[in-house]
């Protein structure tokens, strides 16, 4: 099952055994069932759901990986005030997208440049943005210091977050590679 995985659907059941649920599966359907057309809210959503690709239950790490974020530095992870400015922060943050995603994407055409599949030069979104058509192009920063600028001092953090928020699903981690990642594996169980 794959549901609608952001932080309103999280809930402490127990603090002092570290102990969460997800709540409201109203969105929730089966990851095979690709006919959903509304899989993640904006600012959590996969860039494979984005540019039109079939999607697997790692859309879910994905918004994990976003949602985590927003608990350390209290903000949205990645702009959503429209598709193209959510693609920009992807890539702003994570760096290009990878090549196969746009070629093989049903919906690329509609926010990147198509000279943009012909050469390696910088991506460039086009598309309305704040009600005008303009093109975006991505400043880079890195995930690293953002986590300390907010005050994470384990270098595992950023590390996990870059493995939860890979652009391309291919060679983004599983769930049980995630729980087998240093930053979650080193810590005793029932550890906060």
């Amino acid at each position: 099952i794959h549901c609608d995985l952001k932080p309103e659907n999280i809930l402490i059941s127990s603090l002092t055994m570290c102990q969460v649920k997800v709540i409201d599966y109203g969105n929730a359907y089966l990851h095979h069932d690709q006919r959903c057309s509304y899989v993640q809210s904006r600012a959590y959503r996969a860039p494979e759901v984005v540019l039109g690709h079939p999607y697997t239950p790692k859309v879910d790490l994905w918004s994990l990986g976003c949602i985590l974020m927003e608990l350390l530095t209290n903000r949205l992870l990645f702009d959503n005030r429209s598709v193209q400015s959510l693609l920009a922060s992807h890539i702003a943050l994570l760096g290009p997208m990878p090549p196969r995603l746009l070629k093989e994407g049903q919906l690329s055409e509609h926010y990147f440049t198509a000279q943009m599949h012909k050469s390696n030069g910088p991506q460039t979104l086009v598309g309305k943005h704040e009600g005008r058509i303009c093109r975006l192009h991505p400043t880079s920063t890195s995930l690293q210091a953002l986590c300390e600028r907010h005050g994470c001092e384990d270098p595992t953090f950023p590390e996990f977050i870059k493995s939860l928020l890979t652009l391309d699903p291919n060679t983004r981690g599983s769930a049980v590679d995630a729980l087998k990642h240093p930053f979650i594996g080193d810590h005793p169980p029932m550890s906060c």
